[in-house]
């Protein structure tokens, strides 16, 4: 791992490993190649920087495989629209009625502060979904009603196909662990069940639920403080000595930590094709 806080500092860590290498152009624009041959100037033989980054490509051609994340990018750019178009056209967050109350109002006044529209709607899966409404031009082909001579418009709804679902550190660990309401359970995942398999036993767990909704497209937004171990700070959460978060996880649920729940996201994300952030 190369420790860093920005890309700038990551590259300084790859020049001094001799992966790569800077150059000074003309006006004093930085430019950096890649170093063949062995890097890695302790002397113990590492790849080169052009080996890494065919390892990088090769990385990325079956991340893609697995979830095609270029899907929408394949198709064809569509005409520009005109003003009247883009008003009459809008994407809605639609929040599950089910989230917690305190976390809805503040997700909505966040809406309203960036000028996204918002609505509550009990949901058959996932946390949020987007729609693109689309209200018809008057006079237009779509329906329309007068009342009170002023024209009410109808809007038409169009989901977009991605299905969300925010769990915390906690709440994962109780979902695969098969606790907690049966609707968050994520059976499919669970610890300990055959990694062969990719569905499980009723084939109504909330994974099940979220792939029968129609989205093709599935995503996990982990939220909470990450292990202090991951990454590049190993030696901040041991066997021996856990960091807070992992000690507060392992406490409410049986010994359970992050390491052990990432694999359950890698999982989803290799065997279900969904989208992980945390």
């Amino acid at each position: 791992m190369i420790r860093g806080r920005n890309a700038f500092a990551c590259m300084e860590g790859l020049a001094a490993k001799n992966l790569v290498r800077k150059e000074i152009i003309a006006g004093g624009v930085e430019k950096w190649s890649l170093l063949s041959g062995n890097g890695g100037g302790n002397g113990n033989g590492a790849s080169s920087g052009e080996e890494l980054a065919r390892q990088c490509l090769k990385c990325e051609q079956l991340v893609n495989e697995v979830i095609p994340i270029r899907l929408h990018m394949d198709q064809p750019p569509s005409a520009p629209r005109d003003d009247d178009d883009a008003a009459n056209n809008s994407i809605c967050l639609i929040i599950d009625q089910r989230e917690d109350a305190h976390f809805r109002t503040r997700l909505q006044r966040q809406c309203n502060d960036e000028g996204v529209q918002s609505d509550e709607r009990e949901l058959p899966a996932g946390d949020y979904i987007f729609v693109q409404t689309q209200t018809p031009a008057p006079n237009g082909t779509g329906d329309a009603t007068m009342h009170n001579d002023n024209e009410v418009q109808s809007q038409e709804e169009k989901v977009i196909p991605l299905v969300i679902e925010r769990k915390s550190w906690s709440d994962l660990a109780d979902s695969v662990l098969g606790k907690g309401k049966g609707h968050r359970r994520l059976d499919c995942v669970k610890i300990g069940s055959d990694p062969t398999v990719s569905q499980c036993d009723r084939g109504n767990c909330q994974l099940c639920k979220m792939k029968r909704s129609g989205c093709s497209q599935i995503m996990f937004i982990i939220e909470g403080t990450k292990c202090m171990g991951r990454d590049v700070h190993r030696s901040k959460c041991t066997t021996e000595k856990r960091c807070q978060p992992c000690r507060d996880l392992m406490q409410r649920h049986d010994g359970v930590t992050q390491e052990e729940l990432e694999i359950v996201l890698h999982r989803l994300q290799v065997m279900h094709g969904c989208f992980v952030h945390y």
